[in-house]
């Protein structure tokens, strides 16, 4: 899969190059579910994917996207959005992760993961706010 994946990006990234096979690589894919008939097991087609590498540094981990792309049937159409949104999601989860880099990122990419660290953090903060109104009515009934 590792060289499927990577022999995309040479149509579409100028400066791409090959990754090897590390489990300091992670991969994030986006894809179709495209049901068939009845009978049939459904198959998978591939809207876009990333990769990220990994450093652990004093029991801290700094995550680096390295490698994006949409395709280009599937661009404006948000996948970005939401892929940058679920690869943000994964690390965010992980308590031992110190930051999210981008590596070499464009103008519209740096753009676009700012706008959704935006959106996370309010969500973050929105969440915060309810459980401590939540908090605070239980404590005003006792």
């Amino acid at each position: 899969m590792n060289r499927s994946l990577q022999a995309l990006l040479f149509f579409y990234i100028e400066s791409a190059s090959f990754i090897e096979q590390d489990p300091c690589w992670h991969y994030f894919l986006l894809y179709e579910v495209v049901k068939k008939f009845k009978n049939n097991p459904p198959s998978y087609r591939l809207i876009g994917f990333s990769t990220t590498f990994e450093e652990v540094e004093k029991k801290r981990t700094t995550h680096r996207i390295s490698q994006f792309i949409i395709l280009p049937a599937y661009q404006k159409q948000g996948f970005a959005k939401a892929l940058v949104e679920g690869i943000y999601k994964h690390y965010i989860d992980d308590k031992s992760w110190k930051e999210i880099s981008v590596e070499k990122p464009t103008k519209a990419f740096e753009k676009l993961c700012e706008s959704v660290k935006t959106s996370l953090l309010k969500d973050d903060c929105k969440a915060k706010r309810v459980a401590q109104e939540s908090q605070n009515h239980k404590n005003t009934k006792k």
